[in-house]
């Protein structure tokens, strides 16, 4: 469900990795793999066997993406986009040659469940904070734009003057961003990163995906 993507600006993130929500970012705690409390994780990750090429798409249907492109609009200004959030919790994605990693929870929620507890991430004061990495999409380049409010607007604006004429300004990423309204997060980044992830706290109802 890519509706249920979401991404840490501080740094990239692995399977495994447990992290604690801070407002609109994410600390690595620790991670899972590895512990010798727990089993070897390695055969219940699953991975895509070849990849998922380009993935852009938007969340909510609520963004808009506008190129500076065409007559009358100076050269210097074209190898750029904005984009306008309509909505609240809105993103935007452009990511290029898209593959990813799935960790299946199911053989192994018994060892988990009591790993959780025993770390205290099950307390109540914190367990709506305490994420594991279940899945993580990884890109060779791309953009990802984010904006917990609605009404907000981010520029992506490329080096040099090139003009671009559509949506590979923000599948290259290497992008300066650059907020002209409201408050938006965003990453662009060239190198083959795992930014884009899926998320789960341990509730008492069991594990679900953070929103």
């Amino acid at each position: 469900d890519l509706r249920r993507l979401v991404t840490n600006f501080l740094t990239t993130v692995q399977i495994g990795d447990i992290l604690k929500m801070q407002g609109n970012d994410f600390v690595y705690q620790g991670t899972i793999m590895d512990d010798p409390s727990l089993p070897n994780l390695a055969p219940y990750i699953h991975s895509s066997q070849s990849s998922l090429d380009d993935l852009t798409s938007t969340v909510n249907g609520s963004v808009s993406v506008k190129f500076n492109v065409g007559a009358g609009v100076p050269l210097v200004a074209q190898g750029s986009m904005v984009i306008d959030f309509t909505q609240q919790k809105s993103a935007y994605y452009a990511l290029k040659n898209v593959t990813y990693q799935q960790l299946d929870l199911i053989p192994i929620q018994e060892e988990l469940n009591k790993f959780w507890s025993e770390k205290g991430f099950f307390d109540l004061i914190i367990r709506r904070e305490m994420v594991l990495v279940t899945t993580v999409l990884f890109a060779d380049s791309g953009t990802y734009a984010y904006s917990e409010q609605d009404n907000s607007q981010v520029q992506l604006t490329a080096s040099g003057n090139v003009p671009v004429m559509g949506i590979d300004l923000a599948l290259s990423g290497g992008l300066n961003l650059s907020t002209t309204k409201g408050i938006v997060n965003g990453v662009s980044f060239t190198n083959k990163g795992g930014y884009l992830f899926q998320g789960q706290i341990k509730l008492p109802l069991g594990w679900t995906l953070i929103d």
